[in-house]
């Protein structure tokens, strides 16, 4: 009896749920687009702007084939200051892109000016970190995982400054095919090599590291998650290592890359050949230090796209930026990379 209530209950507040359905039309006013600037570049390497003007936040999120999701701004003038020194003006390439003869150096202290025509000037300073200390670089099998290998390093921490630091871990694989006959492995009567560039998704289970580096609240039903980082680039910040030489461990995943077969092929499917491949890889630590800017604009970059599907349920994510007069971010990685021996080739027939 009491089981048919409840049922008979929750029918009709179902009912007068679904009778009280008002379609409301909300008129949100178009803004002005504002400038956005990004630029996140690192030491050693060209310092790059990318200019682009904001959308709107309904705004229709369909995109031509080779189209761009914002409009790029050309035509603007981009000037940088280095250490007081005079500025040098940079050259505008395709797209929205600004590109100047210049590569940043620790301890350089820079000031960023974008003019667009109608707009008032965009500015930003930015100072570039100390390159962080890495030692004991270690890349091992695991025995019991063939597709996982561990990295270990030591990360010698200022204890004189807050840092923030981003952890990458990039490889380099060549992979080779061959086409053999059916009937006779060692007839080949194709060749083929790809050679790609990618980051590695990795996790770390530090907890000194992972639980007080981001911005994410901690899951008090699931601490393991909390202590636990599953991605391609680990955002810490020295607060629970300052001053210490600090041993870190990544498990680094790996993945077969399958050939892309031609449809063209006249012998696909008739069982007259099949391919075989091996392949190498090299990998290289990529260890940065950021700016606070910076450190915070990636985190906040993160949160947005991890709650892009929940967007309409949730807080908005307010992207962390350092122009005034505009959007965006202006900052510089110093970068210290360590490379490691190739890997051994390795069969998969």
């Amino acid at each position: 009896m009491e089981r048919t209530l409840r049922y008979i209950v929750l029918c009709l507040a179902a009912a007068l749920a679904a009778g009280c359905e008002k379609q409301i039309d909300i008129d949100i006013e178009d803004r002005t687009p504002e400038v956005v600037v990004r630029s996140l570049s690192q030491t050693d390497s060209p310092l790059q702007v990318r200019l682009t003007y904001s959308r709107p936040t309904f705004s229709t999120y369909y995109i031509p084939y080779g189209g761009n999701r914002f409009e790029e701004i050309t035509g603007a003038s981009v000037t940088l200051s280095c250490n007081g020194a005079a500025p040098i003006t940079a050259t505008e390439n395709d797209h929205g892109n600004y590109q100047f003869a210049y590569s940043p150096q620790p301890g350089d202290r820079l000031s960023l000016t974008v003019s667009v025509a109608g707009r008032q000037p965009l500015s930003a300073v930015a100072e570039v970190p100390g390159r962080p200390v890495v030692a004991d670089v270690r890349l091992e099998e695991q025995s019991d995982n063939a597709d996982e290998r561990r990295l270990t390093f030591s990360l010698l921490d200022d204890a004189t400054t807050a840092v923030y630091y981003a952890v990458r871990v990039r490889c380099h694989q060549t992979i080779y095919y061959a086409e053999h006959l059916a009937e006779n492995y060692d007839s080949i009567t194709a060749r083929d090599t790809v050679v790609r560039d990618y980051y590695v998704d990795f996790s770390c289970t530090d907890y000194t590291l992972v639980a007080g580096g981001g911005l994410e609240d901690m899951d008090p039903e699931d601490p393991e998650a909390a202590s636990t980082y599953w991605g391609d680039e680990l955002l810490f910040s020295d607060a629970n290592i300052s001053g210490l030489n600090h041993s870190i461990t990544l498990a680094l995943q790996r993945y077969n890359y399958g050939y892309d077969y031609s449809y063209d092929d006249p012998h696909i499917g008739d069982g007259s050949h099949y391919w075989t491949q091996t392949d190498s890889c090299q990998y290289h630590l990529e260890v940065s230090a950021l700016s606070r800017d910076a450190f915070l604009y990636l985190n906040t970059v993160d949160a947005y796209d991890d709650d892009a599907l929940l967007s309409l349920f949730r807080e908005p994510v307010q992207i962390h930026g350092n122009i005034s007069g505009g959007i965006g971010i202006f900052a510089v990685r110093s970068l210290t990379t360590v490379s490691l021996d190739h890997e051994p080739l390795t069969a998969d027939h």
